[in-house]
């Protein structure tokens, strides 16, 4: 009857040993024959050395079993329902202890606070993408990292999650020491993984603003306004989607939301926007905040004096002249405001070249400076230029256009 119970105990340990995949049946079909073995134990001298030996050795398996058994089966259960005894150890089997079990709860702090970073960064980058509005690389963004972040978390932090984990570790043959570490690692991964995507953001939110300047320029305004607000919910510090979107504000009209941008992109120093918002302010006759920001953008172009200049240096030379002209003759400085229009005519006669739709603005303003100073026959020169080569798309420009047909048409009479 023992050699039975041992064949029978060594068959299903050995069933057991090689199978991954084991069930409840199977881990309480070894367990029931390991008590078959110890109900004929009941008189060991009647038991040969070769029985004892070979016992020892299955129970010795046994026990190195004990990790995957404690995992999958629900031996408290199982002891408080057939009411085993406290001699039957093999029903309170422990999982030995390895040395770096020791450093297990540092392993699960650090995964705790990865995790936890995860989770804060995962909030912080989906706000990101949704607040921009919603689109199919927003979605997926979004989806795809709260998606991998909760497996993650819930493969760390829950029993049934913990209990997929460990059953995967084992299938690819991680020792169970090193469990607690494997999983720190998985998180680390996500957190690295999340890191990069945040450092990304700035690259992400260039293919925005670079696909709203296609579709400013196709005048999709609606959808290039989309585009800008996206990149800025992205990287908020970027100046130049800021600027962008401040000219586009412009264009349609809305002044106030174009002074907003225009001043979060000075914060990059960029010069064209320092003049930009000056003129909006030159509009709302304030010269005293524009000239400001018009010194400042000539401090941020120091290349301006050299002599070979790109068109878009030539053209921002020309605005900052004309702006300061346009400042001091608000300020009535009319001698001032003459020298710096003249200049910004003298050494921008090019940009009629390149076909800059407002280098009108200078002439028309000279004009006016002349008619302040008791020139009007010099006066009515620079008014047939102005009318000559204005831009009514301009609001200025349109208006002072107005004024020099006006003055045309009664220095015709």
């Amino acid at each position: 009857m023992l050699d039975e119970a041992i064949e029978l105990y060594h068959q299903k340990l050995g069933a057991f040993e090689v199978t991954s995949d084991v069930s409840d049946n199977e881990i309480l079909s070894v367990l029931i024959a390991r008590d078959r073995i110890q109900a004929g134990l009941n008189d060991i001298t009647q038991i040969s050395d070769e029985q004892l030996f070979k016992i020892i050795e299955l129970d010795t398996r046994l026990k190195q079993q004990a990790h995957k058994i404690k995992q999958l089966a629900k031996l408290a259960e199982w002891r408080t329902n057939l009411n085993v005894p406290v001699t039957s150890w093999w029903w309170f089997l422990q999982t030995p202890s390895h040395p770096l079990d020791n450093f297990d709860w540092l392993w699960n702090a650090l995964t705790i606070a990865s995790l936890t970073s995860s989770l804060s960064l995962v909030i912080d980058i989906s706000t990101r993408f949704l607040s921009g509005g919603a689109g199919f690389l927003s979605s997926f963004a979004v989806i795809s990292q709260s998606v991998l972040t909760l497996l993650t978390v819930g493969g760390v932090l829950t029993e049934a999650g913990r209990k997929g984990v460990e059953q995967t570790l084992s299938r690819f043959g991680i020792k169970t020491y090193l469990w607690q570490e494997t999983k720190f690692g998985l998180s680390a991964l996500l957190l690295l993984s999340l890191i990069c995507l945040k450092a990304s953001l700035p690259e992400i939110a260039k293919y925005f603003n670079d696909r709203g300047l296609e579709r400013y320029r196709a005048s999709e305004w609606d959808n290039a306004i989309s585009d800008y607000e996206r990149a800025i919910s992205l990287d908020p510090d970027n100046a130049d989607v800021h600027y962008n979107l401040g000219r586009l504000y412009e264009q349609v009209r809305d002044v106030n939301k174009a002074q907003t941008e225009y001043r979060l992109a000075i914060r990059g120093n960029i010069a064209i926007a320092y003049n930009d918002l000056a003129r909006l302010y030159l509009r709302e006759n304030k010269p005293g905040e524009a000239i400001s920001l018009l010194f400042k953008a000539r401090d941020l172009e120091p290349q301006l004096e050299q002599r070979t200049l790109s068109e878009d240096q030539q053209i921002l030379m020309y605005e900052i002249r004309k702006n300061r002209g346009w400042a001091r003759f608000q300020q009535k400085r009319y001698a001032d405001a003459q020298a710096e229009l003249e200049d910004a005519i003298a050494k921008n006669i090019s940009l009629k070249d390149i076909n800059y739709p407002t280098y009108a603005s200078a002439y028309c303003l000279l004009a006016q400076v002349l008619e302040k100073t008791g020139n009007p026959k010099k006066a009515l020169v620079q008014w047939d230029l102005c009318n000559r080569y204005g831009n009514p798309r301009q609001p200025e420009e349109d208006e002072w256009m107005g004024i020099a047909e006006e003055k045309l048409n009664k220095g015709n009479k």
